[in-house]
Formats: structure tokens, C-alpha cells, sequence
């Protein structure tokens, strides 16, 4: 092409109302010939004699990092057309040190008088180009290289930006001067990935875009007041509109936000030996499995924790743990390099080891976790060790067997098995190198797989562990494809790989048993692959094993936001398992807060994996954990009955529903601590406590409620807690209530606030006080106090004091419900 068919495309893209011509470029793409510079400074120049106003972008990102610009010698690090346009006469370059432009024409003066303050404001050179008459023109680039965008993005103060300052210096006549400018800089927190795509698409529909050929490719323009005007209809129905994995950015967003108001995990690793490896390790995973705390990690001076346990002044005292891991082997207990030179008759240094223990749990409301004592290395005695009475495997066994002994009967205190990883590495789980270089005592991948367990304990002491699991069916719970093998082709039981997929059915029906609930996610024919389920003779998961099935070709992100629903859980609580990695990342994009497991390529390793999710940990199983999976089934068999009935109110008094209310005892002590920790959704404060803490707040006046249930279809089980307070005279408190999601929409809540008003008028008091603190979790106990006809007290963006007078009226118990009154020894009817 020559300069004039140049000129006359660009001419094309242009009106006679257009002030400012604002260029992006990327030449390559329009595979130009090697005379392309001139001819187009010959077209700028010709535009620029013709009263337009040309802007070029010769940005400098590099400012952000090194703090200095040169405006005559930095080239452009957004296209080489901007530092070819520098070489006209009368093109001068603006002075912001990140977005400058080449420019030239009549609004030449009034741009450089403009403020370099901050990078997207109305003062800015963006703000100028929305002010006037701008068009924009991309030579070979689309939408994303549009940087006018970004001004609409801090004028509408879009969520996922803040502003940031940088400082730096800039050249000028020879001397570096200070300079400073603000910059709506995305929060790479949440990592949002811009899209403006909508842009060029509702451009495209109004048939508002000018398009032109040029060389092999296409350049075309439109003008900014009317992408300023959709950009804003956007933004106003949705702040995230520009955001490309908005579920994702918005589910980061909401998890910094509690993040920045809740406390942090304090966790204290305590070892004889150098720990920053695992101190390491730890701090890298923590943040990729707890969104909604920050954590902090405290390990003592090399040799030093001894003296932190015992010096009341210490450093470990004042960091008070929430959680404290005692990881010291019995080498480093003994303070020997070998174990053989340990006498197993004499076991005063592991006794005063347990002692040191045992007064953290009495200085600290911390759950303690202790290493229980492997081998890991090469016997001196090899085989006849094992038959020694005096030999190391007698030993371990002897230590372990203490261990355990010392840990009964002290419910804050769990051995965390080594073993497993062991089995796992076998001789990886030690590297004698880093043994000679630091006195590691083992290797990194060890540390590694630590310090996951050690996260697993933390998220079942939590109750951030899964409650269902949904898995795929094709080359998951079997091998091959349903639809193409049909039954009899697939690969399930006898020889491999049909021995491992079955294996994986056993494992998983042993979770269930545990009170995981099992749910089917396939994209499947519904009545095919059920009748697999049923009739395949080497098929262990059957259809009645599951609390529920998705089988269905919709999108699994779909389903499972229907299961979540139906089971009354939160997404974060579903563990997602699919050979498929094309689904698991549609689920992760879809569904950031479900979990999802990678399986390996071969279905001999699914077992393993899925038992090393950290998800599934288990610290202990109470009796309600084994109903759960049974009550999860029978829901689904009572939720098809409930269609029969026209009345919700029948239906709910055809369950036959008692509630029991429970002072706290030895019986339910534990289960009120699990609900306490785990109870996230109808959770009126979400204030966690420990045993211990649990047991102080009771010495110190409080009282603490368990609340039951039972029905026609399931046994009784506790699911509940109200934990009261006498504030004064006048007023009881309810400290904290809290029910299982699971036996949400009963009316239980109703029953529990009727309950407490009869508690408290015979108690003459006169208000009860309910207090709401919002998480980003608890939005199905928000409405409770309103719903009953409590009136604020005070209120803040995260709090809110609710009163009810007692002098006025009292909640009633739903018609279809029998409270029984434990508390009191007789029952309390409605």
C-alpha cells in the first residue's frame, strides 16, 4: 500500500466532528511491508495539518518498578509507532511517568498542562479524552489494548481496584526531579482478568464501530463518549462486568474481606531441631485452603522450645496459639543420632517431654497436636531388632503406646500418625543431606505432606472438612465410558484396572459410612447409568448408597449449586472428583468456593489421593457423624413424599418432629464443641471455642443449651446450640445460636426463641438481647431476629444488637413441632 491508500483508510475511520484520535497499534498483525513507517507518519501528519489532535501511547510500566522516567530517552514499551511518531516535528510526549502519550496537534498545550497526580482521574489525560469529541482507532489490536476502559473503571470505583501510589523521579533538563502518581491498580489479591469485550459487542450491534482493510489485516475505530456510555450502563447493573472469572474474583474478594476482619490462625510448631523448612512449607499452603483467616506461624530459636514452655514471659506466651504441633522424634527427645543408643528400660526423657505437653494444656486454650514415633531409617540389627525386648521396634512401640495412654481422656490432645506419610515416601521421607547441612530430620517432601496433615487437623477442628462428595461416574467410579462400552464393556472388579475402580467404590462407601454424603455428578443417561448402579454384579455403590444423584448433561457447576441446596450445605463443604480435567476446572471457574480433587491418570492411585485430601481429615466420629449419611438418604425419600401434600404445615406435622433442649453434660460435650467449630451457615456470631474455653465460659455464669431432634424416619441426634447470658438484671443474652443447615426450613429456630422467652420470664426477666455478626456464610440466620420481631438496638456494617420485650408478647412454638424440656425434666408443649 502506498502513503495515500494509508491516509485514505484512516480517513475513512474518522467524522468531522472528531477532535482527539487516540491510536492503539500493533503493527505485526497487520503484516506490514518495511516502508510502513514513513507511510504512516505521513498519514499522522497530513491528519494532524487537518486540525485533529493525535495521541499515541508511550507508556513506561518499568516506572512501577525502578522509580525513574526519562521522557526524552525511554522508548515506548506499548508499540515502536509512538517513538516513530516522536521523530515529527511538533509531536511532543506527555509527563506522567507511567501513561504518557506522543502528541501533536491543536490540544497539544492544554494536555501538557494536565496533572500527572494520579492516572485515571478527570484531571488526567483520560479524563481529557472523554471531555472531548475523542475517537479511538486500533491498528491491528482489539478491545483489550484500550486503555480509556480503565478510567471508566475507577470513575465507577469498581470492587476489584484500589489505588496505589508510586514514587520515582523523573529527567528533566538534566537534573532527576521527584514525581509521584496514583495508579486504580488491580488487587492481584483476587486476581480479576479484565474483559471489555461487552464493549466492542454492544458497539458491534448498533453498528458503531467503522471498519477498514488494511495490509493483511483490519483497523477500526469508535468514538469514546459511546463506549463511555455503555461502559456505565454496564457497570451500574454489575461493578464486575469487566471481570472475565468473575466467580472466582468475587469469591476472593469476599474471602480478603473477612480475612481483614476476622482473627488470624495462630499456629506454633514446637521442635527441638530446625523447623524453617516446614515453618516454609506451612506458610505456602495455608493461604491456598483458608480464604477467611489470615495465619500466623510461630517456631522457637533452634534448641529454644523447652524454655518457651516453661518462661511464663515468653514469646510463645505472648503469641498465644490457636493451634500447637509438637513434631520432636524421639532422637531429638533424647538427644541422640541414633536411636539404638536409647535404653528402652529408661524413659524419664519422654515423660518429661509428655510433661512439657501437659502444661500447654494448661497455659494455652490451644488444640495440641503431637507427632506420634516412627523409623524412618536403616536398623543397626536389622531383622533381629524386631525380636530384641531392648531394641528400637520395642521401643517405638513402647513410646507410642505411652503416648496414647497420655492422651486419653484429654479431649483437646490428638496423635498425628506419621506413619501414613512413611508408607507414602518410603525412603524419600528422609534426605540425609539436609540432615548434615541444618539437622532437618526430614525431607522436603515430607514437610510437605506434614504440613497438609497438619492443615487437615485444623480444617476438621474447623469444620471447613468436606460433608459430601460428588463424583463422576465414567472412568471414576468405573472404567470406560457408559455410553459407548455399555455395561457389560465396562472395567469394574477382577483383574487391574477393574480391581482399582472397585477399590475406590470401597473407600468411598467408607467415608459415607463416616457421615460423608455420597452424591453421583455425571453427564450421563439418568435411567442407563442408575440401572449400572443397580444391576452391575460388581457394583458396591448402589443407588440406594447415595443421598443424592445429578445425572443429567447440564453443567456440573450447576448441579452442584442444586445439591448444595437440596442438602442444605454450603458449596465450600463439597469435595468435587472427576477424572476429567476439562470439568474440574469448568467447576473450579464456575464454583471457587467447591473443592476439587485432581486424579491422577491411573485409577490405581485414585485411593490414595482422595485420602490424602486434607478435606477428609478426621480428628473423631461422633454418633450424629454416622446418622448423617442416613438421614441425608432418608431427606431425599421424605422430600419426594412431600410433593403428596398440598400444606406445608401437614407435611411438616406428618414428620412427627420433636426438639429436646439439653443443659450441657458429659453426653453431648463434644458434639456441642464440633457444632460450635463447624457451624457456619444458621450461626448467629460464628465465635468458635475450644474445649477448654467452652468450660470456662460455663464456670464463669453462662449457660449452654444443646439442642435435639427425632422424628418418624430418623433417630435422635443433637444439632444445635443456644449459649445464654445474664447481662443484668433485666436482660438475658444469647450469646450464640446456632443450628445444623441440615435441619433448616422445620421452624426449629422459632421453637428455640419461644423456649428462651419461657426461660426467661421465669427468670423475671424483662428483654432478651440477640446479637448478629454478618460473615460471608451465615446469610440464612441474618433475617432471625427481625423475622421474630426483635427491634435494633445499635448496629454497625458487621454487628447488630437485637432486643425483644417480654412485657409485649411471646414467640410461639410452631404448631408442628413438640418441645420437650430436658433442662427442667418435663415436657413443654406448644
Amino acid at each position: 500500500m502506498n502513503m495515500s491508500e494509508i491516509l485514505a483508510s484512516l480517513v475513512k475511520l474518522i467524522t468531522p466532528e472528531d477532535e482527539v484520535i487516540v491510536l492503539h497499534s500493533s503493527l505485526m498483525h497487520l503484516k506490514v511491508d518495511q516502508e510502513v513507517k514513513w507511510k504512516l507518519l505521513y498519514a499522522l501528519k497530513v491528519l494532524v495539518a487537518r486540525g485533529l489532535t493525535i495521541a499515541i501511547p508511550s507508556f513506561t510500566f518499568s516506572f512501577t518498578k525502578t522509580g525513574l522516567f526519562d521522557p526524552v530517552n525511554d522508548s515506548s514499551e506499548v508499540g515502536i509507532l509512538a517513538d516513530w511518531f516522536r521523530e515529527l516535528y511538533g509531536v511532543v510526549r506527555t509527563l506522567h511517568p507511567i501513561y504518557s502519550f506522543c502528541v501533536a496537534g491543536p490540544l497539544v498545550h492544554e494536555i501538557l498542562k494536565l496533572s500527572t497526580d494520579n492516572c485515571f482521574s478527570e484531571n488526567s489525560i483520560f479524563g481529557l479524552f472523554h471531555q472531548k469529541k475523542t475517537r479511538i482507532i486500533l491498528l491491528g489490536c482489539d478491545d483489550k489494548y484500550v486503555t480509556q476502559f480503565h478510567y471508566y473503571e475507577q470513575r465507577e470505583c469498581v470492587p476489584y481496584r484500589y489505588e496505589k501510589k508510586f514514587i520515582g523521579k523523573i529527567l528533566t533538563k538534566g537534573r532527576l526531579e521527584p514525581i509521584s502518581t496514583t495508579m486504580y491498580v488491580r488487587d492481584l489479591d483476587i486476581n480479576p482478568i479484565n474483559d471489555f469485550s461487552e464493549i466492542a459487542q454492544q458497539l458491534e450491534q448498533k453498528n458503531r464501530i467503522n471498519r477498514v482493510k488494511l495490509y493483511s489485516g483490519e483497523i477500526l475505530s469508535f468514538r469514546e463518549s459511546e463506549a463511555a456510555e455503555i461502559a456505565k450502563q454496564l457497570l451500574s447493573r454489575d461493578e464486575w462486568s469487566f471481570v472475565k472469572n468473575k466467580p472466582s474474583a468475587i469469591y476472593l474478594h469476599n474471602c480478603k474481606a473477612e480475612r481483614e476482619v476476622n482473627k488470624p490462625i495462630k499456629i506454633a510448631i514446637i521442635g527441638s531441631k530446625n523447623l524453617s523448612l516446614l515453618e516454609e512449607s506451612l506458610a505456602n499452603l495455608l493461604p491456598l485452603h483458608f480464604k477467611y483467616n489470615r495465619a500466623e506461624i510461630f517456631c522457637p530459636q533452634y534448641g529454644q522450645s523447652e524454655l518457651e514452655i516453661l518462661n511464663e514471659n515468653s514469646r510463645l506466651e505472648s503469641f498465644n496459639p490457636d493451634y500447637i504441633f509438637f513434631v520432636d522424634t524421639l532422637a531429638d527427645i533424647y538427644k541422640v543420632n541414633l536411636l539404638e543408643d536409647i535404653n528402652s528400660t529408661h524413659l524419664i526423657e519422654l515423660n518429661h517431654y509428655l510433661n512439657l505437653i501437659e502444661l500447654c494444656t494448661k497455659r494455652f486454650h490451644a488444640r495440641i497436636f503431637v507427632n506420634n514415633f516412627i523409623q524412618t531409617g536403616k536398623l543397626l540389627n536389622s531383622n533381629y531388632d524386631y525380636s530384641d525386648d531392648l531394641g528400637v521396634t520395642v521401643l517405638i512401640q513402647q513410646s507410642n503406646k505411652l503416648l496414647s495412654q497420655f492422651v486419653k481422656d484429654k479431649p483437646n490432645l490428638t496423635i498425628i500418625n506419621l506413619a501414613e506419610i512413611v508408607a507414602i515416601l518410603q525412603q524419600n521421607a528422609v534426605d540425609s543431606r539436609l540432615w548434615y547441612i541444618g539437622k532437618y530430620r526430614y525431607s522436603q517432601e515430607f514437610f510437605d505432606k506434614l504440613s497438609i496433615k497438619f492443615i487437615g487437623c485444623i480444617l476438621a477442628s474447623t469444620g471447613a472438612t468436606a460433608r459430601a462428595i460428588a463424583v463422576d461416574l465414567d472412568n471414576t467410579l468405573w472404567g470406560g465410558v457408559l455410553g459407548e462400552e455399555g455395561l457389560e464393556g465396562l472395567a469394574l472388579g477382577g483383574d487391574y484396572p477393574g480391581n482399582a475402580y472397585k477399590q475406590f467404590q470401597r473407600i468411598l462407601l467408607k467415608l459415607s459410612k463416616r457421615g460423608i454424603a455420597l452424591v453421583i455428578v455425571s453427564k450421563n443417561d439418568e435411567e442407563y447409568a442408575l440401572n449400572t448402579l443397580d444391576k452391575h454384579p460388581e457394583m458396591l455403590i448402589r443407588s440406594d448408597s447415595l443421598a443424592a444423584h445429578y445425572i443429567n448433561w447440564r453443567e456440573k457447576s450447576e448441579n452442584l449449586v442444586d445439591l448444595a441446596k437440596k442438602l442444605n450445605i454450603s458449596l465450600e463443604n463439597i469435595l468435587f472428583v472427576d477424572d476429567n480435567p476439562i470439568e474440574r476446572e469448568k467447576v473450579r471457574a464456575n464454583l471457587p468456593s467447591v473443592k476439587v480433587i485432581d486424579l491422577p491418570n491411573d485409577p490405581a492411585k485414585y485411593s490414595d489421593v482422595l485420602l490424602s485430601s486434607p478435606y477428609l481429615e478426621c480428628l473423631h466420629v461422633t454418633q450424629e457423624d454416622k446418622q448423617r449419611s442416613d438421614f441425608f438418604i432418608k431427606q431425599n425419600q421424605i422430600n419426594l413424599n412431600k410433593n403428596s401434600f398440598t400444606n406445608i404445615n401437614d407435611f411438616l406435622k406428618s414428620q412427627e418432629i420433636k426438639i429436646y433442649i439439653n443443659a450441657l453434660n458429659k453426653n453431648n460435650f463434644s458434639r456441642a464443641v464440633q457444632l460450635l467449630n463447624k457451624t457456619n451457615q444458621f450461626n448467629t456470631t460464628t465465635k468458635r471455642y475450644s474445649e477448654q474455653e467452652l468450660q470456662a465460659i460455663c464456670q464463669n455464669g453462662h449457660e449452654v443449651f444443646v439442642v435435639g431432634i427425632s422424628d418418624n424416619s430418623s433417630e435422635y441426634e443433637n444439632i444445635g446450640l443456644m449459649i445464654v447470658s445474664n447481662s443484668d438484671d433485666h436482660s438475658l443474652t444469647i450469646e450464640s445460636f446456632l443450628l445444623s443447615c441440615r435441619v433448616l426450613g422445620k421452624g426449629i429456630e422459632s421453637a428455640m426463641l419461644a423456649w428462651i422467652c419461657q426461660y426467661a420470664k421465669q427468670r423475671t426477666v424483662r428483654q432478651i438481647v440477640g446479637e448478629i455478626i454478618l460473615t460471608s456464610r451465615n446469610s440464612p440466620v441474618r433475617e432471625l431476629y427481625q423475622q421474630h420481631e426483635f427491634y435494633v438496638k445499635q448496629q454497625n456494617k458487621i454487628t447488630t444488637m437485637w432486643i425483644y420485650n417480654l412485657e409485649n408478647k411471646v414467640i410461639q412454638t410452631p404448631s408442628w413441632l413438640q418441645l420437650i424440656d430436658h433442662t427442667i425434666g418435663e415436657e413443654y408443649a406448644s
